[in-house]
């Protein structure tokens, strides 16, 4: 029996438009297919009927159904049951109405339209190259990231040095930024990307227009929160409250030096509404300031001791304390911004409009230049050509005048532009002609496609009104799941009804649960719980579970890996190779993070440029020469001198006898490359110098096939005789991905992904590991803006720029946490998609540390995905705690082999004409006691630097952040670059281990890595001294809850002195203090807030502190 086979009738009315919300494994795909059947048997013509959708291979698979069907109804198959029967005849009616129209559908199926929404787009900018303004039909690229760079590149070029308007206002934005080019490449770039969501505005409206419209976004935002809150307070209530709130006011008001916190009260008029700031004063009243529920209110508060008013006070908190919802809604208006943005905003946002709508001209004219653009210059073409403003177009009037129906795949996933191009297709529709929106907010996970839930939200909400006000759409809910099993479908009900938000919101993008049913017989049991000591156990663990699930599942059934990120693989795969397991997957391991091919990187960049140190250098200390630091400090230590002319006729006897065997070979190479480099094109010239300096013998990570995709994209790169840049072949590498199906099998059962390439994807058996990795925490941007959608689905943008005199109250601060809120409502999205991909079994397996108090598991960070169904699943990984059930820890995995060449050996066949030297032979390595020193020093060296970084990026979660295999991975890859030799990386990524707990058990870190409202990391402040402009950088600078202004210096020093606060005060005083006054000197000219200057000495767990005093000149 189908559950919910009535909806699934009710949506092939071929007269009504309906939005369905259909959940994982409900039979989608086959839904649209029938609802277009239906419609193609009642068109005049084929072309009358749109389907949308957002893939290729969505697009794909609706196309070979519907021609599955038709086959079958002409062939006069009958189905197996009566909904597949159904198909077939609904597919019968389409012939019928075939033949009565003479349509040809089978000898000429691409009149039925099936679409991607770009190519659609594309589709209408070709019909109307005048009206869409786009010229001759440019190609339409999935990465467009060169021509954002280009576009901002040119920016600077021409206007830094311009005496313009617009130049002023790039140097006033750029002062913001404090003239850091590469952050403001990242910035530029990004708006570029996602300039579909901005200029739109900029271009409609002038700035007047647009800041009314800003501000009013703003009040809109206050005015929701406190009606949601209002609704969540009876009036009997908020008028006791109000009243003990206003005495509790006069109160403070009455006491020298109080708090005012209540001080909005005392403003309050009768008959007159509340503003944000007295229901501000209200959320104190129920709130601590860490936004916690009180539980005591005393005199500080305004509540005097053994007084009427302070015991019903306390009354009302504690008959209120569980109430989840009122807490939120209380934390939400406490947090709301003022209701516009100040003066000193809107002048930076001009700024910014001005720099920002010339970069946008830029662009385009980079796109014509090109001959090619990104799919979000063809949507916001497409629209143009739709309707320019508000007069409808030749092209607008013709597709309205032939379409009669559009159906849309994945709606949930919609962006703010594509809804545009949706509302311009239906603009005027009048009955008869239906919308048909198909999709599941409970699987909408691509925020970083900027797709909006709050969309699908909002059709559903507002049938008649709101984004489509001229259609009436009926909402239907799908609920039976054909995927999984009944055991599996009730775990979902039973998991993810607690995981997933209890309330609707459109503003956070909140999206509860709706329960799925099945018709399975197959109620056993199906999920289980694994808990691993560390990530090398965690692998262990996978590849055992891989093992048994292809041991007992059938043939063809397909085992899945899903993690959320690429680096929670770098244990797993290798573990699955030792065991002899193949797999397939596709883009799993980026290609610049093989060591062997940042090799070929830095040998190309050598032969392009002798004077590129960096690249020569790196080669010097990698595995072909493998030169100690001492040794290239003799031999090519002068900066001034390229590092090629100090090496290639030097005296080799200050080097070990070894060294000097592979040096002098890799001179002679080198030598005859660099004579031939204008006669060969780079990438012969690069594969044959790796071939004969023996690059093969590094392929410990890396496959021959992945080293040849690098030289081909090298060959790709070069134009004639010009040499390729290096920028562009670096751009060009960060897109591919390494070869990864092992060895021993041509089709592969176990698949190894990501979740989000997972999404629509089925497997027997699926294995979701790592779930307690803590993702890596987003940059602070400089400018914050979102789209925002009321009730109505009136649109509007919100924006705000970064300041460092903003306070806890700011609109950047506000859209920040909002940020942080949606990406949570997300997270539980994700695990979600995850978890159905299952038809039989699934698998979850986390990392954890158990509580030394309570011997059960410390509840996992924040942002993990096991958080997100920590309530439903914790007592299930309690279990596994305890000593019996709970795997030890194992010892670490092998260390990848040492790339250094022990011989070469030439190939043959290569291109160039010239006499290789005899096979050499390195005499073995020296004795690790002859090398002690120096490896030491850059081993202390190597993770001072290290860990700086790390505390530079891991700020925002660092006292919840867990160092799993991933991190160590990437530590060893920082450590490589930094050549700590390989036998000492493990010692090395230890001692990291060990900082990192320090630190987290240090209360000094727990109060300098709060999240302040106020906070940088590397903040740059730029003097002019001595005629020159001289920056420098703060490691972190935040103010506290009481307006001190601190500055944090992190030094990695390290000792194992007795006399440690001697040492310490020792080094402060003589090294680090002058630096620190001089950093506080410069924050005064900009922030008259008291300030504090810190010295943090991680490893030693000590921090120093003093107040900075003004000097005379200040």
């Amino acid at each position: 029996m189908i559950h919910d086979f009535e909806a699934r009738q009710r949506a092939l009315d071929p007269t009504q438009s309906f939005i369905v919300q259909a959940p994982a494994g409900s039979g989608k795909t086959g839904l649209l297919v029938y609802r277009l059947l239906r419609l193609l048997a009642c068109v005049e013509q084929p072309q009358q009927v749109l389907a949308i959708t957002f893939t290729r291979k969505a697009t794909a698979e609706m196309r070979a159904r519907l021609m599955e069907l038709l086959m079958a109804a002409d062939q006069g198959t009958v189905a197996h049951n009566p909904f597949e029967q159904q198909g077939v005849d609904l597919a019968k009616a389409v012939l019928q109405r075939d033949q009565e129209r003479q349509w040809g559908l089978m000898d000429a199926p691409h009149q039925v339209q099936i679409q991607t929404i770009d190519s659609f787009c594309a589709k209408l900018t070709a019909s109307m190259p005048w009206l869409s303004r786009l010229g001759d039909r440019p190609r339409a690229t999935d990465d467009a990231s060169a021509h954002y760079a280009a576009a901002v590149e040119q920016l600077f070029e021409e206007l830094l040095d311009s005496e313009s308007s617009i130049a002023s206002s790039l140097r006033a934005v750029m002062l913001a930024l404090d003239f850091n080019y590469d952050k403001a490449r990242q910035l530029f770039s990004s708006m570029l990307a996602r300039r579909d969501q901005w200029l739109r505005h900029l271009v409609l409206n002038d700035l007047s227009a647009m800041q009314e419209e800003v501000n009013q976004a703003w009040a809109g935002i206050n005015a929701q929160a406190v009606k949601k809150l209002r609704q969540l307070i009876p009036d009997a209530l908020l008028q006791e409250v109000m009243t003990l709130g206003i005495e509790a006011a006069q109160n403070l008001a009455a006491t020298p030096d109080s708090s005012d916190e209540l001080s909005a009260l005392l403003t309050v008029q009768p008959e007159m509404p509340y503003g944000t700031e007295v229901w501000q004063a209200v959320c104190n009243l129920f709130l601590t300031k860490s936004g916690g529920w009180r539980k005591v209110i005393n005199k500080n508060l305004g509540f005097l001791p053994k007084v009427a008013s302070t015991e019903r006070m306390k009354q009302i908190l504690n008959d209120h304390a569980d109430d989840a919802q009122l807490c939120q809604a209380l934390r939400t208006v406490r947090e709301l911004p003022a209701t516009a943005l100040s003066d000193g905003d809107w002048q930076q946002l001009r700024n910014l409009e001005a720099v920002l709508t010339y970069l946008a001209g830029l662009l385009q004219l980079r796109f014509r230049a090109a001959g090619e653009c990104d799919h979000s210059e063809v949507t916001q073409r497409a629209n143009l050509a739709l309707r320019e403003l508000d007069n409808p177009t030749d092209l607008g009037l013709r597709m309205d005048y032939h379409l009669q129906h559009i159906l849309v795949d994945e709606f949930q996933d919609t962006a703010h532009g594509q809804i545009e191009l949706l509302k311009r297709l239906t603009d005027g529709w009048e009955s008869g002609k239906t919308l048909f929106l198909v999709g599941d907010p409970m699987q909408s996970i691509y925020r970083f496609r900027e797709a909006d839930v709050s969309l699908f939200m909002q059709v559903t909400r507002n049938q008649s009104t709101g984004v489509f006000p001229n259609l009436t759409i009926e909402p239907l809910t799908l609920t039976e799941n054909f995927r999984s099993s009944a055991g599996l479908v009730t775990w979902f009900n039973q998991t993810f009804t607690q995981s997933f938000p209890a309330a609707a919101n459109i503003i956070s993008g909140a999206i509860p649960y709706s329960k799925a049913t099945s018709s399975s017989d197959n109620d056993t049991p199906a999920v289980r719980c694994l808990l691993a000591s560390d990530t090398h156990q965690q692998a262990s663990l996978v590849q055992e579970q891989v093992g048994l699930a292809l041991q007992s599942s059938p043939p063809t059934a397909q085992i899945a890996i899903l993690v959320r990120t690429r680096g929670q693989l770098s244990a797993i795969l290798p573990a699955l190779r030792d065991a002899g397991i193949a797999y397939t997957g596709v883009d799993i391991q980026p290609l610049k993070e093989l060591p062997a091919v940042l090799d070929v990187l830095a040998l190309c960049k050598a032969i392009c440029r002798r004077d590129d140190r960096t690249a020569w250098l790196a080669l010097l200390r990698g595995p072909w020469v493998g030169m100690t630091l001492s040794e290239i400090t003799m031999l090519a230590g002068n900066p001034d001198y390229p590092v090629w002319d100090q090496i290639k006729d030097a005296e080799l006897n200050v080097c070990c006898e070894h060294t000097q065997v592979r040096l002098s070979y890799f001179i002679s190479v080198m030598r005859n490359v660099l004579a031939q480099r204008q006669q060969v094109s780079l990438a012969a010239l690069s594969r044959w110098a790796w071939q004969q300096l023996g690059g093969e013998a590094t392929l410990f990570t890396a496959s021959e096939s992945d080293i040849d995709t690098v030289f081909e994209l090298i060959e790709s790169l070069q134009r004639g005789a010009d040499l390729p840049s290096m920028r562009d072949l670096e751009t060009a590498l960060d897109k591919l991905y390494a070869r990864a199906q092992a060895e021993g099998s041509d089709n592969p059962r176990v698949v190894v992904s990501t979740m989000h390439k997972a999404k629509g994807l089925q497997y027997h058996t699926v294995i979701l590991p790592a779930l307690s990795s803590t993702p890596r925490a987003d940059d602070r941007d400089v400018l914050m803006w979102t789209e925002h959608s009321d009730e109505q689905g009136n649109s509007a943008l919100l924006l705000a720029p970064y300041s460092m005199t903003q306070d806890s109250g700011s609109h950047y601060d506000y859209l920040r946490r909002l940020e942080a809120e949606r990406s949570k409502n997300e997270a539980v999205r994700l695990m979600y998609v995850a978890c159905t991909r299952a038809e039989q079994h699934l698998i979850l397996i986390a990392t954890a540390k158990i509580s030394e108090k309570t011997g059960d598991i410390n509840p996992p960070s924040k942002n993990t995905l096991l958080a997100t169904v920590w309530d439903a699943l914790n007592a299930d990984f309690n279990l596994l705690s305890q000593p019996d059930t709970m795997a030890h820890e194992t010892s670490e995995l092998p260390q990848s082999l040492p790339r250094l060449i022990k011989s070469h050996k030439p190939r043959s066949g290569a291109s160039i004409d010239w006499q290789v030297p005899a096979r050499l032979h390195a005499d073995p390595e020296p004795p690790e006691e002859q090398m002690t020193f120096e490896w030491a020093t850059e081993v202390a060296t190597g993770v001072g630097i290290v860990l700086h970084e790390w505390l530079q990026y891991n700020q925002q979660n660092l006292l919840e952040a867990v160092v799993d295999e991933s991190l160590r991975q990437r530590w060893r890859a920082e450590l490589l670059a930094l050549r700590v030799p390989q036998a000492r990386l493990s010692a090395a990524v230890k001692r990291l281990e060990e900082a990192v707990d320090r630190i987290q058990q240090d209360q000094s870190a727990h109060f300098l890595f709060q999240d302040y409202a106020i906070s940088d990391n590397e903040y740059a402040l730029s003097a002019f001294e001595d005629g020159v402009v001289n920056t420098y950088r703060i490691d972190r600078t935040f103010v506290d809850q009481s307006g001190v202004r601190w500055i944090v210096d992190y030094k990695s020093t390290d000792t194992n002195r007795v006399d440690l606060d001697a040492f310490i005060d020792e080094q402060v005083q003589l090294r680090h203090r002058p630096q620190l006054e001089k950093y506080g000197a410069l924050m005064r000219e900009i922030d008259a807030r008291p300030i504090k200057l810190a010295v943090y000495f991680p490893l030693l767990r000590q921090l120093r502190v003093w107040e900075y005093v003004d000097s005379v000149d200040h």
